[in-house]
């Protein structure tokens, strides 16, 4: 059973976040990497859907094209409830992206946040 997933440093676009978004094979995954990718708000729209992630503890979303409205579905993925460790830095994410990212109450165990 997979626990540890890094996909960092390839082209996964929208389309490979849908593709993603139907692998409900890694329910057991603790922790995940998709740094220096192609993620963009329609990657996160899917990613928003892949509840079979309640297991993760880390989250590595850094360095793709995440923005403001990629923060709005962000703030939908409360099955993240046992993250304690999210990197979201050189993404696209202004001011409000930061006010959808205020809303995330299931981020209640968060003991590091790497947002610069």
């Amino acid at each position: 059973n997979l626990t540890y997933l890094y996909l960092d440093n390839n082209k996964i676009s929208h389309k490979g976040m849908e593709y993603f978004s139907k692998c409900d094979f890694l329910k057991n995954l603790t922790v995940l990497w998709l740094s220096n990718n192609n993620i963009s708000h329609k990657g996160m729209e899917y990613f928003s859907k892949c509840d079979f992630l309640k297991n993760l503890t880390v989250l590595c979303l850094c360095s793709n094209n995440i923005s403001d409205k990629g923060m709005e579905y962000f703030s939908k993925c409360d099955f993240l409830k046992n993250i304690t460790e999210l990197h979201l830095d050189n993404n696209k994410i202004s001011d409000k992206g930061m006010e959808f990212f205020s809303k995330c109450d299931f981020l209640k165990n968060l003991d590091i946040l790497k947002l610069y």
